[in-house]
C-alpha cells in the first residue's frame, strides 16, 4: 500500500527523511514531511493530478516536519490543492499549528481535519500513541482498507520501545514499517531488542525505516529483514 520517499535517520538525509506515502486517483496520503521531503515531492511529481491531500505527522522533529510549510505554500499558491492535515488529538493539532504559525503558514492555507476515515482513499487510520522523545508526543499509524479487517498496516514513527498494543496483535497485520537502530540511542528501538520481542513467525512483515547510514545490507544479511525500498 505504502511507497516511500525517503528511509533514513536524521543523521542520514541522503536516503532522505523518512517518509510514505498512498495515492489513489486524485487524493493523497503523506505520512511525514521532513526537512528534505517536499524536495523530492516536487522531483518525483507526485502532486501531479492530485486535488487532496491529506497528511499524518507522527511527531515534530524536524526530520519529520521540517518541510510541511513549504509543501503547504506550494499546494496553495502554485497547485490549488487542498491540503487536510489529519492531527492525532487536540494537543497535536496546537503543536503543529504552533509550528506552522511561526513559520507564517496562515489558517487559510491549510485545514484540520477530524475524520479518521477517510473515503475518498478507501481507508482508515488510527493513531497508536508511542514511545520516543520524552519532551514530546509521539504517535504510531494504523491504516486499514475500509470493508477489510485483514488489510491493515502499522507505522511505527519514531520509537524507543515497541508498542504493546500492536506486539499482541500481530497476527492482524499484513505489514509493519519500524524504525529501527543499530547504534546505541535511548530514542529509537536497537535491531536487538527488536529481534528479541517479534517472534520468528511475523518477522517477515518487518520492514525496516528510518535506518542509519550503510546499514541496510547487515539488516538484511545479519538479521534477514527487509527494508523498506524508495519510489
Amino acid at each position: 500500500m505504502l511507497k516511500f520517499l525517503g528511509r533514513g535517520c536524521c543523521f542520514n538525509p541522503m536516503e532522505g527523511y523518512t517518509s510514505a506515502f498512498y495515492k489513489k486517483e486524485d487524493k493523497l496520503l503523506l505520512i511525514d514531511v521532513g526537512g528534505n521531503i517536499f524536495e523530492r515531492i516536487y522531483q518525483k511529481n507526485i502532486l501531479d493530478d492530485v486535488t487532496e491531500c491529506y497528511i499524518v505527522i507522527t511527531h515534530c522533529h524536524c526530520d519529520h516536519i521540517g518541510s510541511l510549510s513549504d509543501l503547504i505554500h506550494y499546494c496553495y499558491y502554485a497547485k490549488k490543492i487542498n491540503v487536510n492535515i489529519i492531527p492525532a488529538n487536540h494537543s497535536q493539532q496546537k503543536e503543529i499549528k504552533t509550528i506552522l504559525e511561526n513559520l507564517y503558514t496562515i489558517d487559510n492555507e491549510y485545514c484540520f481535519y477530524d475524520n479518521f476515515i477517510l473515503t475518498q482513499l478507501n481507508i482508515s487510520i488510527c493513531f497508536v500513541p508511542t514511545n520516543h522523545y520524552a519532551a514530546m508526543s509521539s504517535y504510531g499509524v494504523i491504516i486499514k482498507k475500509l470493508h477489510d479487517d485483514n488489510n491493515r498496516i502499522f507505522y511505527t514513527g519514531d520509537i524507543s520501545s515497541f508498542p504493546n498494543e500492536i506486539l499482541k496483535d500481530l497476527h492482524k497485520y499484513e505489514k509493519i514499517y519500524t524504525d529501527v537502530a543499530l547504534s546505541i540511542n535511548p530514542a529509537h528501538i536497537h535491531v536487538e531488542d527488536l529481534m528479541k520481542i517479534i517472534p520468528k513467525e511475523h518477522l517477515h512483515k518487518i520492514y525496516c525505516m528510518h535506518i542509519e547510514e550503510n546499514t541496510e545490507k547487515l539488516l538484511k544479511n545479519k538479521y534477514h529483514l527487509n527494508v523498506v525500498t524508495l519510489d
